[in-house]
């Protein structure tokens, strides 16, 4: 297997820092990544590099 790791994204909808896991595969695929925090779509993708679910980075701070 390929490369793998973390990537931070923040969401445009709610503001949530989130952390993504990846991993690399030979194969192509496609989805789709929602906030841990507010469940909007953070994240489409196509190609070999393929991610998991979304956390929110622990020192995010919530001031909802």
């Amino acid at each position: 297997m390929g490369q793998h790791g973390t990537e931070e994204f923040t969401c445009e909808h709610c503001g949530g820092i989130n952390i993504v896991e990846y991993s690399d595969y030979p194969e192509p695929d496609a989805g789709i990544v929602t906030c841990a925090r507010c469940g909007s779509i953070l994240l489409e993708w196509e190609g070999t590099r393929d991610y998991g679910a979304a956390m929110l980075k622990p020192d995010f701070e919530d001031n909802s």
